[in-house]
Parts: C-alpha cells; structure tokens; sequence
C-alpha cells in the first residue's frame, strides 16, 4: 500500500506545519489524497497532539501525520502508541526553524523497505527506508517468515533509562531460549553494545550461508559473518514457530 497525496497536499500540510510552530501540529490525510489540518487539542501541544477522534471515520481518513518541532524525527513511543491503536499509517515532518525534513510514513499495512541497506532510525521502518534493529527483524518475520510480530511503543535509547525491552519483548510472544549450537535460520541473537542491558539484536540466516541480519546505530543495515560478532552475543531466542499459522500474530 503506498498513501494517496498530491503536491498540493504535501505543500498545505508543511505551511499548516510552519504556522503551528512551534506547537506540534496535526492533520489527516484522506483517501482523496487530501490534506485536512486539524486543531491540537493537547494540554501539551509544544511536545504532543491530540484531535476528535470521530474525525478519522468522518472524512474517510487514509493516514494521520503531525510535526516535529525541533526535535527528533523519530518517532515516539506514544506515536508508535497511536499508530498501533488507529491502525492507520502514521506520517511525521520534523521543524528546526524554516526548515523541514520529509515526510515519511509508518506501518504495517505499508510495503516493506528493502532488508538491506536501510539508514538507522529509531523505531519502525517506514517509507524513509529507516528503522531501528528491532524493525529489522520484524520485517525480516513478515517478509520471509509471513508472520507479524508484536510492534511494541519504545522511546530511544530506552536501556539508559533503566529498562530491558528485548528481554521483555520476546519473553511476551513466547519465544524459548537456545544455545547457539542450536541456532537455526530465523532465530535471533542478542548483544549489548556499550550497555550493562541488552540492546541490540538480529536474526541468524541459517548455518549455510553462516551469516547474520542486524542493523547497528550509524550503520547501514546488512549482512554479516556470525563470526565476526559472536564474541559480543549474549543470547539466542527461538520463535516457536509450530504454534503460528501463517500470516498470525505472536
């Protein structure tokens, strides 16, 4: 799926944008591929947004996209929140004065983007060609595995503030702990780069080609050795695959 928007659009969202700064603004984009600005309602609209939800149904809505204003592109985790609750595509435009970065779009009824070679961005790929080391592998699942793994709202560099999201993640859909001499295509591996927690991970690519998948911060996303990297992984998870039919949700 790819959004309907046309240049005219894309030009009144950026000038609804520009005249919201440096309060976030909002709006909807319609089936239409029209732009429909909505009024922030956020009791805190210099770092949220908020609208009727009512709106959504009442102009047949395609996709929502709100800005940034001078602050990271990335996504939040109550963005990533949002977009899993409206289950629609969510945009985002970052603002740093009068300059804007481009429009990108998330979710997952979107195309996946290219495995490999994709820029790192904190959260879920989207149509920058962005993502984090966690979208990686949840695009690898849908991609070649037909299986859509839980998205989970994470804020960036979340192990600074205490917390063990991958721990936590895959505990939740029930994955089973393995010994690396028992790894397999598809299982994935953790690693704690620069960190007492775990924060990174990635999925082994079968004992055949004896490579990896993962996608390191200031790095392109790629394959590798496994033996490059084997000294630094602290785990292996399996997915129990017999219990997921295809196309389910862990």
């Amino acid at each position: 799926m790819k959004i309907k928007m046309n240049k005219v659009a894309l030009s009144k969202m950026k000038k609804h944008f520009l005249a919201e700064y440096p309060n976030e603004a909002c709006g909807i984009i319609t089936t239409a591929g029209v732009y429909k600005p909505m009024h922030n309602t956020s009791s805190s609209p210099l770092d949220n947004f908020a609208f009727d939800a009512r709106e959504l149904c009442l102009i047949n809505a395609s996709a929502i996209v709100h800005s940034h204003p001078d602050y990271s592109e990335a996504p939040s985790a109550l963005d990533i929140r949002g977009q899993i609750d409206t289950a629609l595509p969510w945009g985002i435009i970052s603002i740093r004065g009068e300059s804007l970065t481009p429009l990108y779009f998330w979710g997952d009824s979107l195309d996946i983007c290219p495995l490999v070679g994709r820029e790192f961005r904190h959260g879920p790929s989207g149509t920058d060609n962005k993502g984090d080391c966690y979208a990686l592998i949840r695009d690898y699942y849908r991609q070649e595995k037909k299986i859509t793994l839980n998205e989970y709202p994470r804020d960036d560099v979340w192990w600074k503030d205490g917390k063990n999201l991958y721990t936590d993640f895959f505990a939740d859909a029930g994955c089973i702990s393995i010994s690396q001499s028992e790894a397999e295509e598809g299982d994935i591996f953790f690693m704690a780069i620069n960190s007492d927690v775990i924060n990174h991970a990635g999925v082994y690519l079968g004992c055949g080609s004896g490579l990896i998948l993962h996608h390191l911060a200031g790095r392109l996303s790629r394959r590798e050795p496994l033996g490059r990297w084997v000294k630094l992984i602290k785990g292996w998870v399996r997915y129990n695959a017999k219990d997921l039919s295809e196309g389910q949700t862990c």
